[in-house]
């Protein structure tokens, strides 16, 4: 559902576009304004601070956030992250990940330097991993992290 919501940030006085994005793990909105600039703003699920996609954690993300906070049910999803930081043949990877258990096996969803969802995986009892690319992600990040970070976790023993 679009929203135009009238705002006020910094002493100043605008419009905004709101349009929610279905996402499967994070609350996540593109917002356009009336003078140009348009972002997507999403919620980290970690710690629940609000992020603009490839600034970081910036005031307008948060006064967005609280905004959207007011005009949307939104789902609490809190998980702890934990974070990774491994050599592999690409040079230095960082990411994050939230382990859980389901049916006996370890699921992982893999997180971003950015803290912004990328994939899932399940390490299945072959020693073999199932990869689950989400519909509704919205972004692409480099394919080799699907090949390495199944690597890391097992040779890291996370």
């Amino acid at each position: 559902m679009i929203k135009n919501i009238y705002v006020s940030i910094e002493d100043q006085s605008f419009q905004i576009e709101v349009s929610e994005m279905e996402h499967p793990v994070q609350s996540m909105f593109h917002v356009a304004f009336d003078y140009g600039y348009e972002n997507i703003f999403y919620k980290s699920v970690d710690h629940g601070d609000w992020i603009e996609q490839d600034i970081g954690q910036t005031s307008i993300a948060t006064c967005i956030g609280n905004i959207i906070e007011q005009h949307y049910q939104l789902e609490d999803w809190e998980k702890p992250l934990t974070y990774v930081e491994a050599d592999s043949n690409y040079g230095l990877l960082n990411f994050y990940y939230y382990k859980f258990k389901s049916s006996g096996f370890s699921l992982y969803e893999i997180y971003a330097l950015n803290k912004r969802y990328m994939f899932s995986i399940v390490s299945l009892q072959n020693k073999a991993w199932e990869l689950h690319k989400m519909p509704g992600s919205y972004w692409n990040y480099p394919e080799y992290f699907v090949e390495i970070i199944p690597e890391i976790i097992v040779r890291e023993n996370l």
